[in-house]
């Protein structure tokens, strides 16, 4: 292993511990009370108002309610932590890999309070999270960097560096990571206006609204490399993740080993990661980040934690790295040799969100109705799926791994297990991750960061799976004859009525729906074992052969299906792998008249937090003029004007939560 002249920080003493606390929530807790649990430690869970009844708190020995629903008010509530830790006796504290894991002084109040920190020493995380502290510890090791500016980062000078450096650039925080706080700026007009924006954002997601600025490269591959290191000076990589294909600056897919890597690049950034390491005294899991841009690669920063896409890593190498991480803070060494470790077949992982890709995946809330992981040869789960998708926190939900012996095997396996995920109850990405691991160019890895983006504005059709009408008639016949079912499952049917509540054989029923923003009538009658559907002008002959409280099985001109499904008030959501996931709305037979007052007003497309209000009664606004800055699941929206008009009304403040449907505003159009 390379030695280094530029130590850091110094290690922390480890101790043995018995009791963990993991102050963290959904998935990520799960995967942590899980590694516990199997290294025989003791657990407590802690939650807020909104995780009550969340897959993590019954998962732990002990749970510790610590506060409101927002993340200030619980999860990132140092002082309510330390309480809950010394109420259960726990001696030991889990960050998990969001929130509070990359905070140094959540770190040093933890061992103050003579509790072992599981993580790395306070003075690491420290010096690594701040993104331009850590480019210069990088350049002192020859590793390098992307062209940026590192100096005062107030507004004025922000705007000549970007003179200097040049446009494109790319706006970062200098704290945290996820994206959060991160603008790509095109022009020198746009500046201003990312720069308040970014602040804000970093701001709300880390305390600490610093930025700074870095030249954008607009085709680059994101490759990081996992590290772990021991308390007594020994320090290894753990080879590499692909982390290529993001949204927003947020990863969609991972796998490893990189197609993108060549073994000498291998060998050469694997080298780097360490050196960065070694200069750390770093003790722990961690991930160093680079990006490779025509094959020549940078320095981006080091996440000390554990990262979201670790399983990958763990399904190529057979290493456990939460036991890792527990074995490390008990002070144990490494007993893994880095001329041992190999990369054996290929993993990919993609995260399963709450999001609707329709709606520029907008985040979505609401109650979970059904959640059925595909089963197989090779695919893992990692979920904090409940019963409830708060929209205070990240849209994630959970990740699905697949492992094969070789990638076009595992691409294979990826695409068919998320053909069998059943998410029922809220909007999900499901669909997107089915076109997006078929699509030639994931196939064919000849993809960058910006390429599912760049997609997206070229031809989105590529990327979304377009229901056919036959494939819309199928859903709608479902949500029809599964109502009936379990009608009639319901009443005392009547001997002699073939409909079982209709005293006509030949009448026809009829019902009205909605699927995605469009209306349909079906009628239907039974004839004997079959039920005659129509729907628009085509006709169907429909068997049922079989109806549960949660599945429907029919056979529909011939082609039988079972489908899963489940009902929130006038909503029918139904899956099977060869349609897809779609929900279908029920419309009353005498709908009530739509409400003129609402003409020129807008409303929440969903629970969110008022940001900031930009406009104001009896101001004139043009078509596109932004309104006001929401923000739901960590996700900032500006809502912008449909057409030119006059502001009537304001109807929030800044601070105020609202709920889906809720009026915000109203705008005379005639008036503009």
């Amino acid at each position: 292993m390379t030695q280094t002249s530029h130590p850091v920080s110094e290690p922390v003493i480890y101790k043995a511990f018995k009791k963990v606390l993991v102050a963290n929530r959904g998935e990520i807790a799960v995967r942590i009370l899980k590694a516990c649990r199997e290294r025989g430690l003791a657990t407590v869970a802690v939650y807020s108002d909104a995780d009550r009844d969340a897959p993590h708190v019954q998962m732990a020995d002990e749970a510790v309610h610590i506060g409101a629903a927002a993340s200030r008010e619980s999860y990132l509530n140092m002082a309510v932590l330390l309480q809950a830790a010394a109420r259960t006796g726990a001696d030991a504290i889990h960050p998990g890999y969001g929130f509070l894991a990359e905070n140094a002084g959540f770190a040093a109040r933890v061992i103050e309070a003579g509790l072992v920190w599981i993580g790395p020493s306070p003075k690491a995380i420290e010096e690594m999270g701040s993104k331009t502290r850590a480019r210069a510890l990088a350049e002192s090791l020859g590793v390098p960097v992307i062209p940026g500016w590192q100096g005062v980062t107030d507004d004025t000078s922000l705007a000549e560096a970007a003179e200097q450096i040049g446009y494109p650039l790319l706006l970062k925080a200098v704290a945290g990571g996820g994206g959060r706080g991160m603008r790509r700026v095109e022009r020198a007009e746009d500046l201003q206006a990312a720069i308040t924006s970014a602040r804000r954002e970093a701001e709300q997601a880390f305390g600490d609204g610093s930025i700074y600025l870095e030249k954008y490269l607009p085709k680059v591959r994101h490759i990081e490399f996992q590290i772990l290191g021991d308390a007594h000076g020994q320090l290894i990589h753990v080879f590499e993740r692909e982390c290529s294909l993001q949204r927003r600056y947020q990863k969609i897919i991972e796998e490893s080993p990189s197609p993108s890597l060549t073994p000498e690049l291998r060998e050469q950034m694997g080298e780097a990661a360490v050196r960065l390491g070694q200069a750390l005294n770093y003790c722990g899991a961690g991930t160093v980040e680079f990006v490779l841009a025509d094959h020549e690669f940078y320095f981006l920063e080091v996440n000390t934690r554990l990262q979201v896409e670790h399983p990958v890593t763990e399904q190529v190498t057979g290493l456990d790295l939460a036991h890792w991480q527990l074995r490390l803070a008990a002070g144990e060494p490494l007993t893994l040799a880095q001329s041992e470790l190999k990369q054996q077949g290929h993993a990919i992982e993609c995260r399963i969100c709450a999001e609707d890709p329709a709606q520029d995946f907008m985040p979505c809330s609401g109650e979970i109705l059904a959640w059925q992981p595909a089963e197989g040869l090779g695919i893992r789960y990692d979920s904090g799926v409940g019963p409830h998708v708060p929209v205070d926190y990240d849209s994630m939900l959970a990740k699905l791994i697949v492992s094969a012996d070789s990638r076009p095997e595992a691409i294979q396996r990826l695409h068919r297990a998320l053909l069998h995920t059943v998410l029922l109850g809220t909007r999900s990405n499901l669909g997107f991750l089915q076109s997006l691991v078929a699509h030639p160019v994931f196939v064919s890895a000849d993809f960058h960061t910006r390429w599912i983006e760049a997609q997206l504005e070229a031809n989105p059709d590529e990327l979304f799976s377009p229901i056919s009408p036959l494939q819309r008639h199928e859903a709608i016949t479902v949500a029809a004859l599964y109502a009936w079912s379990q009608r009639d499952q319901q009443r005392v049917r009547w001997a002699g009525l073939p409909s079982g509540w209709r005293n006509s054989a030949f009448a026809s029923q009829q019902s009205s729906f909605r699927m995605d923003g469009q209306s349909y009538t079906l009628s239907y009658r039974a004839e004997g074992q079959y039920f005659s559907v129509q729907v628009e002008d085509t006709h169907y002959r429909v068997l049922l052969l079989n109806a549960t409280h949660n599945s429907l099985s029919l056979e529909i001109d011939g082609l039988c299906r079972t489908y899963t499904l489940a009902v929130s008030g006038l909503t029918t959501w139904l899956h099977h792998p060869s349609l897809g996931t779609h929900s279908v709305e029920s419309l009353p037979r005498f709908p009530e008249r739509e409400d003129e007052s609402t003409h020129g007003g807008y409303t929440a497309t969903m629970p969110a937090k008022i940001l900031q209000i930009l406009v104001e009664p009896g101001q004139s606004v043009s078509e596109g003029a932004a309104l006001l800055v929401m923000e739901s699941m960590k996700m900032e929206t500006t809502l912008c004007a449909a057409e030119a008009g006059l502001v009537e009304q304001v109807l929030v403040n800044p601070g105020e939560v609202v709920e889906a449907g809720t009026s915000l505003l109203v705008i005379n159009s005639e008036q503009g």
